[in-house]
């Protein structure tokens, strides 16, 4: 027998070992508590979207369901979650059982990727430094209001808008 063998075959050592691997992979998949204020953030601000219609496999939902849909998916695949990106990527992106992207329809009938969304929530909220605690509104990026037209109100379609500021205007 090789000398790895008869290491192998001591008593304890197999439990030593898997205590070893179990501690490393438990403490591997710990997701940083700023990762998990933001993921939760995001799933608020689904929550949140009260005008918006969640489409997934093809079927509607309503914004409190889907949210606790996101949240429910989650916690069953919180082993591949690291970061809010992962969780935006693994689980709000697209059904794991069809592959189907899922979709956001807005009020006005404009309907968006989910992933599209969360990003962009995602990325205000991290150059906020917040946790989706912020003021919600329409916010055009880089441009003031024309003369005459109210803070947030669309005046040129051509305007860059970011989609995500508040369930009105998503």
């Amino acid at each position: 027998m090789t000398r790895a063998r008869r290491i192998l075959h001591r008593p304890g050592w197999v439990g030593l070992l898997a205590a070893l691997l179990f501690a490393a992979a438990g403490s591997a998949g710990e997701l940083p508590a700023a990762e998990e204020r933001l993921i939760e953030a995001l799933i608020a601000r689904v929550a949140g979207m009260t005008d918006a219609a969640f489409i997934r496999n093809d079927r509607s939902y309503d914004a409190a369901t889907a949210a606790e849909f996101l949240r429910r998916k989650w916690r069953r695949h919180a082993a591949e979650v690291r970061s809010a990106e992962d969780f935006i990527d693994r689980i709000a992106s697209a059904s794991s059982t069809t592959g189907a992207p899922y979709r956001i329809r807005f009020g006005d009938g404009r309907e968006l990727p989910c992933a599209t969304v969360l990003r962009e929530e995602l990325l205000r909220l991290r150059k906020s430094g917040g946790s989706g605690s912020g003021s919600f509104g329409p916010r055009r990026v880089g441009m003031t209001p024309p003369a005459g037209q109210p803070a947030g109100g669309v005046a040129d379609q051509s305007e860059i808008w970011l989609l995500f500021n508040s369930p009105e205007t998503c």
